[in-house]
C-alpha cells in the first residue's frame, strides 16, 4: 500500500565513485543505467587515474558532487571507493543521504599494498580507516540517512567485522552477507541492492 511519502531514490540522486583508473576494466565499469532509476538521476565522479580516497581526493570528489547541484545524494562505493564513500559522508554529512558499500577493505588495519603509496602512509591510513571512525559514523545516522553494506568475494571478513562494529541496533543499517558475489562492478549487486533504498 502506498505510504504517501516520496520514494527515497526519487528524491536522492545516485553518485558512483570510481574504484579503478578510467582505462582499467579489470573490475568492470560503473553502471550508466539501473532498472527503475531515470538516467538523469545517475551521476559519476571521475578521476584521470586510479585514486585512493585520502583527504585531498575526497575533497576533489566532494567538489564534483557539489557542482552537480542536485542536493543530498546516495553514494555508491565499491572496493576502495567504498572506503571513500564512507569518508565523504563523514567529511560532508549534509551532502550524503545514503550509502551503498560493496566489498570494501574497511577494516584493513595495515596499509594495503595495492598502489596506495601515492596517497597514504601507514600513519595517515589508520585515522582514515572506516573501522577507526565508528563513533563518527554512528553520529552520521542522525536524521533519515541510510547505509547498506554488502559483503563480497574479496573483503567479506572486512565487511562482516565492520557491520559488527556498527552494531545491530541501528534501524537505518542493512547488512547483506554475500561472500560469493564477484568483486566486480557488474556482478549484479548494484541492480539487486540499490532498490533497498526505495
Amino acid at each position: 500500500m502506498p505510504s504517501g511519502r516520496p520514494d527515497f531514490l526519487s528524491v536522492n540522486p545516485i553518485v558512483f565513485l570510481p574504484a579503478t583508473a578510467p582505462d582499467n576494466f579489470q573490475y568492470g565499469t560503473m553502471p550508466v543505467a539501473v532498472p527503475g532509476v531515470p538516467a538523469n538521476r545517475l551521476h559519476h565522479v571521475r578521476f584521470p587515474r586510479q585514486v585512493w580516497y585520502n583527504r585531498q581526493v575526497r575533497a576533489a570528489a566532494i567538489a564534483q558532487i557539489k557542482a552537480l547541484n542536485v542536493g543530498p545524494v546516495v553514494l555508491v562505493g565499491f572496493s576502495k571507493s567504498g572506503n571513500g564513500a564512507l569518508g565523504i559522508a563523514l567529511d560532508q554529512p549534509d551532502l550524503v543521504s545514503g550509502l551503498l558499500i560493496f566489498d570494501a577493505p574497511v577494516c584493513h588495519s595495515e596499509l594495503p599494498p595495492w598502489e596506495t603509496v601515492d596517497f597514504y602512509t601507514p600513519a595517515t591510513w589508520r585515522p582514515d580507516l572506516p573501522a577507526n571512525r565508528i563513533s563518527e559514523l554512528k553520529c552520521w545516522f542522525n536524521g533519515p540517512r541510510r547505509l547498506v553494506l554488502v559483503s563480497g568475494a574479496n573483503f567479506s571478513d572486512d565487511m562482516t567485522a565492520f557491520a559488527a562494529l556498527l552494531g545491530g541496533a541501528l534501524p537505518q543499517l542493512r547488512f547483506i552477507v554475500n561472500p560469493t558475489r564477484a568483486h566486480h562492478w557488474n556482478s549484479g549487486w548494484v541492480e539487486e541492492f540499490l532498490p533497498l533504498f526505495a
